[in-house]
């Protein structure tokens, strides 16, 4: 296959004009390229230093954006609690922290359990800090099982003055 190009100078005429004239590009060198291009996405991609710390402190981490400004949500206080074994036993607070500056609380806890958790989150002081004085949600609580505390468990909370998501994350 070839590939047609135009504009390309003549230098058989003595003014050295611009003629139309076909240009061919063997596929070839385009095949030669695409495959040198695939040998480079192939490989091995490190995990971010983030990634790496978050797994290394804590077997349970946390991240929280603002949705509303587009950016991390940084000094949001964090309680974690854990209930006992039984159903309608009360929470106990295990831990408790606060994001930093990219949003992130990677040291709420050195090993983890089976059992129910709450993370909750004090969006109120978050909120009034950053000069937003009407919102919905004072506090956020997730409640989530870890059945496997072999696991890593990462909750993210996506935040706004009006609503709030979250997901298990990875």
């Amino acid at each position: 296959m070839t590939e047609e190009r135009s504009y390309v100078r003549d230098s058989s005429t003595r003014s050295g004009s611009v003629q139309r004239r076909p240009f061919r590009i063997n596929l070839l060198f385009k095949l030669i390229g695409k495959k040198k291009h695939r040998q480079r996405k192939s490989q091995a991609i490190s995990p971010s230093p983030l990634t790496m710390t978050a797994n290394r402190t804590s077997p349970l981490t946390t991240h929280v954006l603002d949705t509303s400004l587009g950016r991390p949500a940084a000094e949001v206080p964090i309680k974690l609690y854990r209930t006992g074994e039984r159903l309608g036993e009360e929470w106990s607070q295990v831990s408790s922290g606060q994001t930093n500056s990219d949003g992130r609380c990677n040291n709420l806890l050195n090993t983890l359990e089976a059992g129910v958790y709450k993370i909750t989150f004090d969006t109120a002081t978050y909120f009034n800090k950053n000069g937003i004085r009407q919102y919905f949600y004072p506090y956020v609580d997730i409640v989530f099982e870890v059945q496997d505390p072999n696991q890593h468990y990462h909750v993210p909370l996506l935040l706004n003055p009006f609503g709030y998501s979250t997901y298990r994350g990875s």
